[in-house]
């Protein structure tokens, strides 16, 4: 039994497949956490920089909207693609979409890390 288990995970680790499964689970938990920090961060974020009466939860809500409307849009014009080509540019979008907040903190800033977020998520 023992014996058979390992042969599996042999079988398992020649897989050319689970490698890139596995690739693939490892950059989506980092990119994940921009989500988290997206929902527990940026309202205190904008609230503490630029004062209450910043649109924090209008900002918020641009990843509800894209959400919503994105996935029918992605999905009719990528039909025909397979589906690791069309994820890996959305995952770079995302891997990319705080350095304008890096770059310049900032309402304009803070909407376009949401939104290419939230594209990037979408595709």
């Amino acid at each position: 039994s023992l014996l058979r288990a390992a042969e599996n995970i042999r079988d398992l680790c020649a897989l050319r497949e689970f490698w890139r499964a596995l690739w693939l689970s490892i950059c989506l938990i980092l990119l994940s956490k921009q989500w988290g920090d997206m929902d527990q961060l940026l309202p205190a974020f904008l609230e503490r920089h630029f004062g209450v009466n910043s649109p924090i939860f209008t900002i918020h809500s641009i990843n509800m909207w894209v959400c919503m409307v994105g996935p029918s849009v992605a999905a009719s014009l990528t039909a025909h693609l397979d589906d690791f080509r069309v994820m890996l540019p959305g995952m770079w979008l995302m891997a990319f979409s705080p350095v304008w907040l890096a770059y310049d903190p900032g309402i304009p800033a803070s909407i376009t890390w949401v939104f290419l977020l939230s594209v990037g998520e979408v595709i």
